[in-house]
């Protein structure tokens, strides 16, 4: 409707020759996801991409546990819609984690990865969701796997549109995403 003199038509073509052209009189974005955070959208696959450094962990660390964690804004999240729902479909974000296959957002490789982690939060609450990484934090402390970063995604994004939102790294300092890593360092027999 907005695009002026050449808007969106649906044009109808008779048998006697003669053509209807009816122009669109309200029209709306779906995939609108501006948010002044971190948008992760299913149903156009925008995905939201981790980098972190994990220099400053001793060498020596025997990972405990270790989890990504994001805090969501509810206000600006999209379940199910009222027509999904009669049809039971979840309100919760379906989401997947993985390991890329490259740090270059522009390769192929990028869009996918080893997975780290799956699970379902509800989008339309303010949260902390804490995203186990298993092993995933060993492998890299161990070098048995290079650190390209950590890619978070809706797993309905071929499905549904559907929509969360999580503050970002300019939020305070409560709110930011991070990587909790909770280790102990072997005993030292040296007696130093």
């Amino acid at each position: 409707q907005n695009y002026g003199s050449n808007p969106p038509v649906i044009r109808v073509s008779f048998t006697d020759g003669s053509n209807t052209v009816f122009p669109a009189s309200e029209d709306y974005n779906i995939a609108s996801h501006v948010g002044s955070g971190l948008a992760c959208v299913g149903g156009v696959a925008t995905r939201i991409y981790f980098e972190f450094d994990l220099a400053g962990i001793h060498e020596d660390a025997m990972v405990n546990y270790s989890a990504l964690v994001l805090h969501t804004d509810g206000a600006e999240g999209l379940g199910a819609s009222a027509i999904e729902l009669e049809s039971s479909f979840t309100t919760d974000f379906i989401y997947y984690l993985y390991a890329p296959g490259t740090g270059d957002m522009l390769d192929p490789g990028f869009l996918s990865g080893t997975g780290v982690a799956a699970g379902s939060f509800v989008p339309t609450v303010s949260e902390e969701v804490r995203i186990p990484l298993a092993g995933f934090t060993r492998d890299l402390l161990a070098g048995a796997r290079e650190n390209l970063g950590l890619v978070f995604q809706s797993d309905l994004e071929a499905v549904r549109y559907q929509k969360a939102l999580f503050y970002g790294i300019a939020s305070v300092d409560s709110l930011r995403p991070y990587i909790e890593v909770i280790y102990s360092l072997p005993a030292d027999f040296t007696g130093e």
